[in-house]
């Protein structure tokens, strides 16, 4: 499985969320598995009644970096420290799931298997490639460098 993205944007500070950038792609599953068809998964279960391959936004952080100065023959150069919080955006359809439990509800205590997802249409066979959908992540605009962990929940199939 790859995951592709395309169409990467930033807003400007606040013109979205207050105090925040809102960082938006478009991204999309490629089955690159031969002989092997992607579809509804059985475990985790699904959050939607809907059959579909489910992309969870598992996790997102920044990756920080202490502020510095170093000095070079007469100059000094001085480098703000980076980091903050980076949290999926609504731009993802579903809302915070819990994936492990298998439910909303338990999502109010801000588990760690918590996430936003997206549904993609089922089945995705063999060496094709999903729908595009836009997602999000609304981001400190002091965060330069974020790291994204995305979980991929499908039945795999042999098409043979």
């Amino acid at each position: 499985m790859v995951i592709e993205i395309d169409r990467i944007e930033r807003s400007m500070v606040g013109r979205v969320q207050p105090g925040k950038v809102r960082l938006t792609f478009d991204i999309r599953l490629r089955n690159v598995l031969r002989g092997t068809d992607m579809v509804s998964p059985t475990f985790p279960q699904p959050p939607v009644s809907d059959a579909g391959i489910f992309l969870f936004a598992a996790q997102s952080q920044s990756i920080v970096a202490p502020g510095a100065v170093s000095t070079l023959g007469n100059s000094v150069h001085v480098t703000a420290a980076e980091g903050g919080t980076v949290t999926a955006s609504a731009d993802w359809d579903g809302a915070p799931y819990d994936y492990v439990a298998a439910s909303f509800a338990s999502c109010n205590t801000r588990s760690a298997t918590c996430a936003r997802f997206e549904r993609f249409a089922v089945p995705l066979p063999s060496g094709r490639v999903s729908e595009w959908r836009r997602v999000g992540y609304d981001i400190d605009p002091t965060v330069r460098h974020v790291r994204l962990r995305l979980i991929l929940a499908a039945d795999l199939i042999n098409s043979r």
